[in-house]
């Protein structure tokens, strides 16, 4: 039986106004003006931007219990401890810290869309990673091919996608894993960016435990790979005109790169 590939609604309803009204001619019309752009223009010109933003995302990474890959074996990422040895992507780093934010909701409330964690699951990546279902916070990077792109990115629906339980949970609770310099640690398996100063507000529980070792000013942390996503919805909207548009020629950005890889195995291993 032929299944249809794994889109989002929004992607859906896009594709059906380019293919009843655009035509093919049209379609290749905009693809060779977006592929003259995509060749001239950094990824800022695509609606991607290295995530300096002072208004960007907040520092809580890992859920409670994801497996960080030490020196020493698997440890879940709440018992680490300062001066423990992590594995990256280059090499053993010590661990600076690690920060903790625990949410609470009442019975009768929801939590805000943003809040709720995203499900990586088993093999969804590769043939061997994650080596286990992997829970992050949605502006959490993955590293794929050499750059780093928010999980949320890569939602598929099927083998990732938001995590319903933690929806009906009272808690949620994440942890990151800061080093000295931004790396990727292993996760669950899985390459996954450590915690980097960003110029944001910090919000961890153990804050002030954190500002007796290290102070209260710290300058940006620079990323060891670019990190990529949508600045708004005018981005988005341009994302989806490459996405159509690669139908024809391939002008698709690294994030729907990734996105439609992984998309694609899941359908295959779910055939």
């Amino acid at each position: 039986m032929n299944r249809r590939p794994v889109t989002s609604p929004a992607r859906r309803h896009f594709m059906g106004i380019v293919a009843a009204g655009a035509g093919r001619l049209s379609t290749i019309a905009i693809a060779s003006s977006l592929l003259a752009v995509t060749k001239t223009k950094t990824a800022d010109a695509m609606g991607l931007f290295p995530r300096d933003d002072p208004n960007g995302p907040s520092p809580h990474c890992f859920a409670q219990g994801t497996l960080i890959r030490t020196a020493d074996g698997e440890t879940p990422v709440e018992d680490l401890a300062v001066g423990a040895f992590v594995m990256t992507t280059n090499g053993a780093r010590p661990v600076k810290w690690i920060g903790r934010q625990v949410m609470s909701r009442n019975g009768s409330a929801c939590w805000h869309p943003s809040v709720v964690p995203v499900r990586v699951s088993r093999f969804a990546i590769d043939d061997q990673t994650p080596q286990r279902d992997l829970y992050l916070s949605q502006e959490h990077c993955l590293l794929i091919d050499g750059a780093l792109i928010p999980v949320k990115y890569l939602v598929n629906g099927c083998s990732i996608a938001f995590d319903e339980d933690a929806k009906s949970s009272e808690t949620i609770a994440y942890f990151c894993v800061e080093l000295d310099t931004h790396e990727a640690v292993f996760a669950e398996g899985a390459a996954a960016e450590t915690f980097r100063h960003w110029g944001g507000r910090l919000t961890w529980d153990n804050l002030e435990d954190y500002r007796e070792l290290y102070g209260t000013e710290h300058e940006v942390t620079p990323a060891f790979a670019p990190i990529y996503r949508y600045s708004g919805g005018r981005a988005e909207v341009g994302g989806l005109l490459r996405l159509a548009a690669s139908r024809f020629v391939d002008v698709r950005d690294p994030i729907q790169i990734a996105h439609d890889r992984i998309a694609a195995r899941a359908m295959a291993r779910a055939a």
